[in-house]
């Protein structure tokens, strides 16, 4: 997927990144969004952990396992994240992109 294909969203903040053959995002990137909320909704799955970094330059990431149940709530366009592989299984996520008015 080139960069012209993706969401604005997307494109608007990190020009690197794509989708893999399952639409999901590939790559360190920020969200169009103030808040971005992550909630496992089900499946079993390996892998598949919200990996997040304090900005792109950082080498060092703080990764979280994400289990069914879990929800995560972040800053999205602030803090830079990726979704590692999910090694076996499916992996079922509602997320959504909240902006401040």
């Amino acid at each position: 997927t080139t960069a012209s294909e993706m969401p604005y969203s997307l494109r608007h903040y990190q020009h690197a990144i794509g989708l893999n053959e399952h639409g999901a995002v590939t790559g360190y990137h920020t969200d169009d969004s103030d808040y971005t909320i992550d909630l496992c909704l089900g499946a079993q799955f390996t892998g598949g952990c919200l990996d997040f970094k304090a900005n792109a330059s950082d080498i060092q990431s703080v990764q979280t396992e994400h289990v069914v149940g879990k929800l995560l709530l972040f800053t999205g366009n602030k803090l830079f994240h990726k979704v590692t592989p999910v090694t076996s299984g499916k992996r079922i996520q509602l997320v959504v992109f909240c902006k401040l008015l």
